[in-house]
């Protein structure tokens, strides 16, 4: 690889794996650090390897980070379409596109994909047929946020289920509103094997 990493980037590149969140603050080198993970674990897609390299990389970002080519910078000084990639970079509104894809790698910068929206939704369909990893500053405020990786990593059937281990709802509030987290413990040991 022909960039350097500063040392809280390799750790952070040694830790990581596919369907991980990779939380950092602004301007930690979140991007590049997920393309140098491309490049460290996927021979490159022209091998004839049995590595299953992705050969389509998609990043799904916002749509000033995808106008102004700030995805496009990085995907240059990476290297990624010399050694053979073809990347599409869109924006979370287009997001419902991609989810026939299969078999190609996602990057999800900013997680827009909580919730149980129209992005929520495309994010856990895309993320079962595909190798990806979320880029965040800020992963979650509570346990509902998580519910999406959690639920494309298959810890749980769906939101039903989810909701059933972990959830009671207080029954006096005019929305629905969370009154209090059960078992904990397992949420917490599934946010640890996600989140680098």
């Amino acid at each position: 690889m022909g960039v350097m990493l500063w040392s809280h980037q390799q750790e952070a590149l040694q830790k990581m794996t596919d369907g991980c969140i990779l939380k950092g603050g602004v301007g930690s080198g979140k991007s590049l650090t997920a393309l140098a993970y491309i490049v460290e674990s996927y021979e490159t897609p022209r091998s004839t390897s049995p590595s299953g390299a992705p050969a389509m990389v998609y990043i799904i970002c916002t749509a000033k980070k995808r106008n102004d080519r700030e995805w496009h910078d990085e995907v240059v000084r990476m290297g990624l379409e010399e050694r053979g990639y073809r990347v599409v970079i869109d924006s979370w509104n287009n997001i419902a596109k991609y989810k026939g894809v299969r078999k190609a790698f996602f990057i999800f910068d900013e997680a827009r994909g909580g919730g149980q929206g129209a992005w929520g939704r495309a994010f856990v369909k895309i993320a079962r047929q595909n190798r990806w990893i979320l880029l965040s500053a800020t992963p979650g405020d509570d346990w509902m946020d998580y519910l999406n990786v959690f639920l494309a990593h298959g810890f749980y059937r769906n939101k039903t289920d989810f909701v059933e281990q972990h959830v009671e709802w207080d029954r006096f509030a005019k929305y629905p509103k969370v009154k209090r987290w059960h078992n904990q413990s397992k949420l917490q040991g599934f946010k640890r094997i996600v989140t680098v």
